[in-house]
């Protein structure tokens, strides 16, 4: 989780450097990213799947994920013309929806007495659905909104990313300070 969060605040922090410096198009950094983010949450999950065959699907569709980010970047969205990569949104952010969402049915289908709002991954889960099934829409549609209605876009994206994402961290800090052991 710690390399998850430095990862993105990083990247978040380049991108906005590079764009506020810059005249160019920096969604390029997107095409790494968002392969490495959705890495980063599958490695997360896997140490919190019960189930030996959810855990052996979660593991080929990294590489299977990989393969489709690279195509894409190289064929479909031009990473060398510092296009957003709206193919990553299009297959990475519901597949980050799939992965809180089956944790979430382990646990409900767990028959420990433990509560489940004192459980980190609990929070941490829904603060990542939350986030990624709002944006996985937007995202998928930002680059052909912004060439027709660039304001439009951007009202879109302060209430379908940046809102969703202070959610997002809202959750996870309570999730990483509710119950200490």
């Amino acid at each position: 989780m710690f390399f998850l969060l430095g990862f993105g605040v990083f990247t978040e922090v380049i991108q906005f450097y590079m764009q506020e410096t810059s005249n160019k198009n920096v969604g390029f950094i997107y095409h790494f990213y968002n392969p490495i983010e959705y890495i980063l949450y599958a490695f997360l999950y896997l140490d919190f799947y019960i189930s030996t065959k959810a855990k052996k699907t979660l593991l080929w569709s990294i590489p299977i994920y990989l393969i489709f980010a690279i195509l894409g970047s190289l064929f479909v969205y031009g990473i060398l013309d510092g296009k957003k990569d709206a193919h990553n949104h299009i297959i990475g952010d519901p597949l980050k929806v799939i992965l809180p969402l089956y944790y979430l049915y382990e646990l409900y289908n767990d028959d420990s007495q433990e509560s489940v709002i004192i459980l980190p991954m609990f929070w941490i889960s829904v603060g990542t659905m939350f986030f990624f099934s709002l944006v996985a829409v937007f995202m998928s549609i930002r680059v052909e909104l912004s060439s027709l209605d660039k304001e439009l876009e951007r009202t879109l994206h302060f209430w379908l990313n940046t809102v969703p994402n202070y959610v997002m961290y809202i959750m996870y800090s309570i999730g990483m300070l509710w119950h200490r052991q």
